[in-house]
C-alpha cells in the first residue's frame, strides 16, 4: 500500500499515536494508541517512519492533502532555516520509500512546495545554510540545496514561478537513481572505480526510468532530470546535447549543482568558502556551464555570498548574512572578536563601515557551522526578508 512519511509534526514524544504506523516496508511497528518515548521516537524517526495517507489524513486533516499548520519551534512560527531542515529529513524518507518502490506523490509535492515558500520568503537565508547544514544524509541535503539555488537562479533569469516550481521537483528527484552511491562517494577520499563511474553516468536515465516506475508522467520533469548533467559545448552525459539542445531549467541546475558541490566539505577536503568559489566561477568559468546561467549565478551571490566565513578589518570573524544594494557591502554576523572571544549572541554590523569592511575570506572551518544558521537567520517567516535588490558595483 502506498505510504505517507512522518516526522516530528505528525507523533509526538510521551503522546498517543493518532494512527498505526509502519516501517519502510509496510510492517507495522506500533498501534494507534501507543505511546513512544522520546528516545524510542527517535530512533524510529531516524530509519524512516510511515503511516496510511487516508488514516493520516482523517487524524491531522491537512497533513497529506496540504494546508497543514506549520508546528511551532521556540514559541514562535517555523522559520525558513528550519522549514529547508525538515524538507531535507522529509527527502531523506522520501527517497527511502522510493527505493523500496513505495509511491507517495503526496509527500514529494509537500516538500516541493515548502522548498518554493523558503525560496520565496529568504533567498539569504537559502543561500547561507548551504554552508552550515549537516544533516545525515548528503544525498538529501545536496538535492534540497540544489533546488534552492537553481530555482533562485531560474528566478534571476526571469522564469516564472510555475517554472521554479517544475525545476524543484526536477532538482530533488535527479539522483534519485544514485542515492546509495552519491552518500557513498562523500565519505570517499580514495578516487573513483570504473562501476563507480559507469553508474555515475548512468544516473540520469535510470532516476527517469525510477520516476516514471512512481508514476511521474510530466515529460519535461523527466527530460530535466534526464539533462541535468549535460553541458554547454557538449562534453556531457547521457547524450552529448549543446546549448539551446538543453532544457533552461537543467542548466539552472547544472550551475547550481556544481556550486553546491564545491560548499560541501568531502571526506579528502574541505568545505569551499562562498566568497572563493563565486571568485572561481567568475574567473574561469567553466565551459560546460552556459555563460548565461554562470553569469546569474554571480551576480544572486554577489562577491560576498551568504554563509561566507570572513575576517574584517578590525580583525573580527563573522558570517556573511544578508547581502545589500552595494554588492561588497553585505550584512554580518560577528561571532569571534580579535582575541577569539566568541560574542553570544553574534553582533550584527554592516560591512559598509570601514572598520568592518571584508578584508579576508577565511576557511569555512574557522567556526563551529553546527549551532549558527538559526542564529544567523533567525527570522519568522512572516517578516523574513525577500531577495535583496539586484546588487550595484
Amino acid at each position: 500500500m502506498d505510504l505517507h512519511p512522518l516526522t516530528e509534526a505528525h507523533v509526538k514524544a510521551g503522546e498517543p499515536l493518532l494512527v498505526d504506523v509502519f516501517d519502510a516496508q509496510g510492517r507495522l511497528l506500533l498501534k494507534a494508541g501507543a505511546t513512544p518515548s522520546g528516545a524510542q521516537l527517535a530512533r524510529l524517526l531516524e530509519h524512516g517512519l510511515y503511516a496510511d495517507p487516508v488514516a493520516l489524513e482523517a487524524a491531522l486533516p491537512g497533513s497529506v492533502s496540504g494546508g497543514m499548520a506549520a508546528p511551532e519551534i521556540a514559541g514562535t512560527e517555523l522559520r525558513v532555516v528550519q522549514m529547508v531542515a525538515q524538507a531535507k529529513r522529509d527527502l531523506e524518507a522520501w527517497q527511502t520509500a522510493a527505493l523500496a518502490g513505495i509511491t507517495d506523490r503526496p509527500a514529494l509535492e509537500a516538500i516541493a512546495r515548502s522548498l518554493e515558500r523558503a525560496s520565496g520568503l529568504d533567498a539569504d537565508a537559502c543561500m547561507g545554510q548551504i554552508s552550515f547544514d549537516r544533516p545525515p544524509s548528503y544525498a538529501a541535503r545536496h538535492a534540497v540545496d540544489t533546488a534552492l539555488l537553481g530555482a533562485l537562479v531560474a528566478q534571476q533569469l526571469g522564469h516564472a514561478a510555475e517554472e521554479r516550481a517544475l525545476l524543484i521537483r526536477a532538482a530533488i528527484t535527479m539522483n534519485l537513481g544514485m542515492v546509495g552511491l552519491q552518500d557513498a562517494l562523500y565519505a570517499q577520499s580514495t578516487p573513483l572505480s570504473a562501476e563507480q563511474l559507469t553508474l555515475i553516468r548512468q544516473h540520469p536515465e535510470h532516476s527517469a526510468a525510477l520516476l516514471q516506475a512512481l508514476g511521474v508522467q510530466d515529460a519535461r520533469w523527466l527530460n530535466i532530470v534526464r539533462q541535468h548533467h549535460e553541458a554547454a559545448e557538449g562534453s556531457g552525459y547521457p547524450a552529448g546535447l549543446q546549448a539551446d539542445a538543453i532544457d533552461p531549467l537543467a542548466r539552472c541546475i547544472a550551475v547550481a549543482d556544481q556550486i553546491c558541490a564545491l560548499l560541501s566539505e568531502r571526506a579528502h577536503r574541505d568545505a569551499i568558502n562562498p566568497m572563493r568559489a563565486v571568485q572561481k566561477l567568475t574567473q574561469a568559468p567553466p565551459k560546460s556551464l552556459s555563460s548565461e546561467t554562470s553569469g546569474a549565478l554571480v551576480q544572486l551571490m554577489t562577491p560576498c555570498p551568504p554563509g561566507a566565513v570572513v575576517r574584517l578589518h578590525s580583525a573580527d570573524t563573522g558570517v556573511v548574512a544578508r547581502r545589500t544594494r552595494h554588492a561588497d557591502s553585505p550584512i554580518v554576523m560577528v561571532f569571534l572578536n580579535r582575541m577569539n572571544k566568541r560574542f553570544d549572541p553574534p553582533l550584527r554590523k554592516p560591512s559598509s563601515a570601514d572598520a568592518n569592511r571584508i578584508v579576508e575570506a577565511l576557511p569555512q572551518n574557522a567556526i563551529d557551522p553546527r549551532p549558527l544558521a538559526s542564529a544567523i537567520w533567525d527570522e519568522v517567516i512572516d517578516s523574513a526578508a525577500t531577495a535583496a535588490p539586484a546588487p550595484s558595483a
